[in-house]
């Protein structure tokens, strides 16, 4: 048996270098150019959020994922 300190080190028989990572998306972040209109879709899906009228990004929280809506750069902010 290899050391630990090798490149061919051992977790219960599993090399080092063929774990794999568990694949998932914990937040997801969009910008938009209306921010009023994206939130306005998201809730009509019945998604909640907790930001306000004036807000500049909209969190919502769908399982163990964050959705993030901003008004992308360079996008003239809309009334809500």
């Amino acid at each position: 048996m290899l050391s630990v300190g090798t490149p061919h080190a051992t977790t219960h028989g599993v090399p080092r270098y063929a774990r794999r990572v568990e694949q998932r998306i914990s937040v997801c972040t969009l910008g938009v150019r209306d921010l009023g209109r994206a939130r306005a879709f998201y809730e009509a899906l019945a998604w909640t959020t907790g930001a306000g009228p004036d807000d500049d990004v909209v969190f919502f929280r769908s399982g163990g994922m964050v959705l993030a809506l901003w008004i992308a750069l360079g996008s003239p902010r809309t009334a809500p």
